[in-house]
């Protein structure tokens, strides 16, 4: 009866299969593309889709926007979900590649048919496992329907068993599909056409896919796990997308040495975890980002710049971008500290200063003390909170927030910083202008909603985005006109509502306090009547 299934969570001691595993041969790797064209035909054939699978689960994600990999694996063992989906052929392919259920060999074979089944275990596809005297058959990776702009894309993925008691080996694994790669995904422009993407720190491939079916002419997909790239292999094949991307193997840039390319999308390691923690935790390799959590983010952002010098080629064309996500430490000062680091290895090399224009988009209620960051995380990994705030606090990170970081190397004369954010400061000193613009506000939404993911916070992101891809300066969408009470912001073709009071302080800094139905920036320079419009 499909009352009676059982809460198995086979995955815990599984570490992918034959095609997935760490000992995956290369004879079992030519089969990717016949494996991944067997599965997108049946899950095609049967609907699987984001829309559908949010409507079938049920599934309400915590930030507000679409849910992560996580929140649908968490309803595992929900046995009315999973009578529920029994029923049909399309709710148990939900169960076995997004909810992470383990099913009856005897209801899966008799629900997609003897020459299905036995092709999908046959591709390892789905796994055998013996429980109390039962054969039962589970999904070797989660695969995660997106929906973009412009198509939907499948992606595989480990599952997520951070916080289990897995007996496996975590340092290799391929991080589910969770808020922060969604952030990056859905602020992509519709439109990458003609361009050359470089997705660093990879994992499942979800960004170089995403450039991929935007158009993007070329994209190089690069980890420091050869088994991560399998993944992005697989799911290049699952999607079609195996004719625009490419995969190199190392670490940051060093495998996309001597190439060039218009931009590069990265979710590095980010998580600040104490040095001396680091052997005894031995986190997944996309999980450490040092002490503060920004070592990978520095290497990243640093490197974008520096290899613009001299005669050698840069990574990065002119006027080209770096956007990535990262939870950084003291996030209302980010643009100053990435600057600095800049400034910092300019001065080392004893090199040119360069011209580069930094965007940090967030939103200060998802901001962590140093202590509310490490309880949250310490527990994962049976350490000490108390310790572990202390490591981040001596090396400077007394809060943590999550944000976009938009990194643009173009003329001189437009070096600039932003932090977008609330009650924002204009720092013209040096050419290094900081913003801060409060993401909008979202009816009843509060420190845990990722108010970025969807609605104005979204489209503030995506609008950055695509001013920095399309050479417009500043990168912060801006329109400034004044009106009778006072300087008032407003967007232009956001309506009426969406305006924004500016006040200048006698610190000389800019403070914003913005409406519901829009965000706003900085003012433009002054002339003779006040402000001057800018698209």
């Amino acid at each position: 009866m499909p009352g009676d299934m059982p809460e198995v969570s086979a995955h815990e001691s599984c570490d992918g299969g034959p095609l997935f595993g760490d000992d995956a041969t290369a004879a079992v790797q030519t089969r990717y593309h016949d494996a991944s064209s067997f599965l997108r035909e049946l899950l095609e054939a049967n609907g699987y889709t984001a829309h559908t699978a949010i409507e079938r689960t049920g599934v309400i994600s915590a930030a507000g926007g679409p849910p992560g990999g996580d929140e649908f694996f968490d309803m595992r063992h929900r046995g009315d979900l999973a009578a529920e989906l029994s029923r049909d052929a399309q709710g148990n392919l939900l169960l076995l590649f997004l909810v992470g259920r383990a099913l009856d060999e005897a209801t899966c074979e008799a629900t997609f048919g003897g020459a299905t089944f036995a092709q999908l275990l046959d591709f390892g596809l789905l796994l055998r496992t013996h429980v109390n005297a039962r054969v039962l058959v589970h999904s070797a990776v989660q695969i995660y329907p997106l929906a973009l702009r412009s198509r939907e894309l499948m992606l595989a993925t480990d599952w997520d068993l951070d916080g289990t008691d897995s007996s496996r080996d975590r340092r290799y694994a391929v991080m589910p599909i969770g808020l922060d790669s969604l952030q990056l995904a859905l602020s992509l422009p519709p439109s990458l056409t003609g361009m050359r993407v470089l997705d660093v720190c990879s994992g499942s491939g979800i960004q170089a896919l995403t450039a991929a079916a935007h158009g993007a002419a070329d994209v190089l997909a690069t980890d420091i796990s050869a088994r991560a790239l399998r993944f992005v292999c697989f799911n290049t094949a699952l999607n079609a997308l195996d004719d625009v991307v490419r995969v190199a193997e190392g670490s940051c840039y060093q495998p996309a040495r001597g190439e060039v390319f218009d931009v590069i999308l990265a979710n590095p390691p980010f998580v600040a975890v104490p040095p001396t923690e680091v052997e005894a935790v031995r986190p997944a390799l996309y999980v450490s980002g040092g002490a503060d959590g920004a070592d990978v983010v520095r290497e990243l952002v640093c490197g974008a710049v520096a290899a613009r010098e001299g005669a050698v080629s840069g990574i990065l064309a002119p006027g080209g971008c770096l956007l990535l996500v990262a939870q950084l430490p003291e996030i209302d000062a980010a643009h100053v500290w990435l600057l600095g680091a800049i400034r910092a290895g300019e001065a080392q090399r004893s090199a040119q200063r360069s011209a580069v224009e930094i965007a940090i988009v967030y939103d200060p209620r998802h901001t962590q003390s140093a202590e509310q960051y490490a309880a949250a995380r310490a527990a994962d990994y049976g350490c000490s909170a108390r310790d572990w705030a202390a490591s981040m606090r001596a090396a400077g990170a007394h809060t943590m927030g999550f944000g976009v970081v938009i990194v643009r190397v173009g003329d001189r004369h437009h070096e600039r910083g932003h932090r977008i954010r609330d009650d924002g400061h204009d720092d013209d000193r040096h050419h290094e202008r900081g913003h801060r613009i409060r993401v909008p506000q979202v009816a009843e939404a509060d420190a845990s909603t990722a108010t970025m993911l969807y609605g104005d916070g979204l489209q503030l992101v995506r609008g950055c985005v695509e001013r920095a891809l399309l050479g417009e300066a500043p990168i912060p969408p801006q329109h400034v006109v004044q009106e009778e009470g006072g300087v008032l912001g407003r967007i232009r073709g956001r309506g009426p509502a969406a305006r924004v009071r500016i006040d200048v302080g006698n610190d000389g800094f800019t403070s914003y306090r913005v409406g519901s139905q829009g965000v706003l920036v900085r003012p433009a320079a002054a002339n003779a009547t006040g402000l001057v419009p800018m698209s």
